[in-house]
């Protein structure tokens, strides 16, 4: 008889959380599904912001913006090569066969709880939008989570569509009725609706296009620092596969199928390099903890989100609308799903567990057992 490939291995379940209705093979309705994935692209949207937001200011006037952008390019078509290899030469797969559950388990936890640093910090910068979300995302998507309407459990699968629009809608009525006028500038940038001109600036349709900033420029000491950031990447992506696999009521990935997603993302710092976005791709820590409030894993969910942020990447008016959102709002967001990707290490403490982990089983959707 040939030999068994290893993406056709069945594996029986392993240990899995309760109470999830769609795992990562069964589907929500279209309906649903549309408004989650829809949810996860305005969580996304957030840190995808932000990060341009803090980094462009410190890049100067236009010409020293224009060598900065072609410098962090060529930095990235560099360091994205060590994911890529790594990832489709099936290295990191052989090294994932050596990481114990005992390593694994303070990385996730690390993950978690060391990002509070974009939460608690951040909400206390305008308390008066941040802390009413704080507050209304706990209620919603803790404590209420159990009303149902027409049997489907609404506010713990839509509390952050929910609570971003009433927070969103009372910070603009804020920022119209002139709250702010007098206040610092760092008040005013964590809490006006309108910072920046964002909607008026942007252009109603844009294409991306590989180059736009020119040629990349290449530097020995500029790749060495963004390989190292690849590194740190790549640490963190692997422990956020366990953490998405677990919080989707699958198993836990197997060698090949966590090296070849470490060669896509290496793929998606490619391009990230090509068309010059800035920065590279890497797990969003955040969605995965949305994974673990919604209690829906399904993986359509996720290919809806990754179409909405093709579809208004190229629609700048719209793209602008959301990017609005006052930065406090999913600072207080994270408070909480940091938080739930943080606890994950706590069923890990059993032997039982271990043992099961050990034992690398391909993503599959099955029933708890």
């Amino acid at each position: 008889m040939s030999e068994v490939k290893p993406e056709e291995m069945s594996h029986p379940a392993m240990e899995q959380l309760q109470g999830f209705e769609y795992c990562i093979d069964s589907n929500p309705p279209w309906g649903e599904a549309i408004i989650l994935g829809f949810q996860h692209y305005i969580l996304a949207l957030g840190t995808a912001v932000m990060i341009p937001a803090v980094l462009v200011p410190m890049m100067g006037g236009s010409d020293r913006f224009l060598q900065s952008m072609r410098a962090i390019q060529g930095a990235l078509i560099v360091s994205s090569s060590i994911q890529i290899i790594l990832g489709y030469s099936q290295l990191w797969g052989i090294f994932s066969r050596f990481f114990s559950p005992l390593g694994m388990a303070p990385v996730v936890a690390l993950l978690g709880f060391g990002l509070f640093e974009r939460g608690f910090p951040v909400v206390g910068r305008c308390v008066e939008v941040g802390l009413p979300m704080l507050i209304l995302f706990v209620v919603l998507s803790q404590y209420l989570k159990n009303v149902q309407i027409r049997e489907i459990p609404i506010l713990e699968r839509f509390s952050l569509f929910i609570c971003i629009a009433l927070v969103w809608a009372y910070a603009q009525i804020l920022t119209s009725g002139g709250a702010y006028n007098h206040s610092t500038e760092v008040t005013q940038i964590n809490c006006r609706t309108d910072r920046a001109n964002l909607i008026s600036s942007a252009p109603w349709i844009k294409i991306p296009y590989p180059l736009q900033w020119g040629a990349p420029t290449f530097s020995a000491g500029q790749s060495f620092g963004m390989v190292s950031a690849v590194l740190v990447s790549l640490i963190e992506s692997t422990a956020s596969y366990s953490a998405a696999a677990r919080l989707a009521s699958a198993t836990p990935p197997p060698a090949h199928i966590l090296s070849r997603g470490i060669g896509w993302q290496g793929i998606g710092i490619l391009l990230c390099g090509l068309f010059g976005t800035g920065t590279g791709s890497t797990v969003s820590v955040e969605n995965v903890g949305l994974l673990g409030s919604t209690r829906i894993g399904s993986r359509r969910v996720i290919q809806i989100c990754a179409g909405f942020m093709i579809f208004f990447s190229m629609l700048g008016k719209f793209g602008a609308l959301f990017a609005s959102i006052p930065f406090t709002i999913f600072a207080a967001v994270y408070c909480v799903l940091f938080g739930l990707v943080g606890w994950l290490p706590r069923p890990i403490c059993c032997y039982e567990y271990y043992v099961h982990l050990l034992r690398w089983g391909s993503p599959s959707c099955s029933s708890p057992t």
